[in-house]
């Protein structure tokens, strides 16, 4: 009698290739899942840098736009300025960087949400000259305004803009 030759796999080899099959599959998964975190985490990261980036222009407009030869009034975080030109922007502005909430305003209205409150905490700087630069006899020139931040999603990224308003403006006492 002949023999005939076994056709098909058997049972440990169909096991062997299952095995194989399911630790090629997830590491496949785990690779997959890796760029979809990396994609996700580089979009967020891009997204809040353009928010940052387009508030902090929005800014360097509002205090180059200070008219000259005026009087800037300062409190902690927070400023209010005259500004020119435009009639369909109030006279008078206030920039405020509200650190508890994590935000900044101007004039009330939300310019950028979601700001760390700490490492490092927010700042709101009005540097002046060492020397009198008006001829008034006193130190109270603005040399530039500082604003300090990072991003409550992006805290290893630290935004810093330093404006130097266009014309001789005064800090008020």
């Amino acid at each position: 009698m002949k023999r005939i030759a076994p056709r098909g796999f058997t049972l440990l080899e169909s096991i062997v290739s299952l095995v194989i099959l399911g630790l090629v599959g997830s590491a496949f998964a785990y690779y997959l899942a890796w760029g979809a975190q990396g994609y996700v985490t580089s979009r967020e990261s891009t997204q809040g840098s353009l928010a940052a980036q387009i508030a902090l222009e929005r800014l360097s407009f509002e205090i180059k736009a200070i008219v000259p030869r005026t009087t800037v009034s300062a409190a902690t975080n927070q400023i209010t300025y005259e500004t020119s030109g435009n009639p369909n922007i109030p006279a008078t502005r206030t920039l405020a960087l509200d650190a508890a909430n994590g935000r900044i305003t101007l004039d009330g209205n939300l310019l950028l949400d979601g700001i760390a409150t700490s490492n490092p905490t927010p700042t709101l700087t009005v540097n002046t000259y060492a020397t009198d630069v008006s001829g008034d006899g006193a130190t109270n020139d603005i040399e530039s305004i500082v604003l300090n931040f990072s991003l409550a999603a992006l805290p290893s990224m630290v935004f810093t803009k330093e404006i130097h308003p266009r014309g001789l403006v005064t800090l008020s006492p």
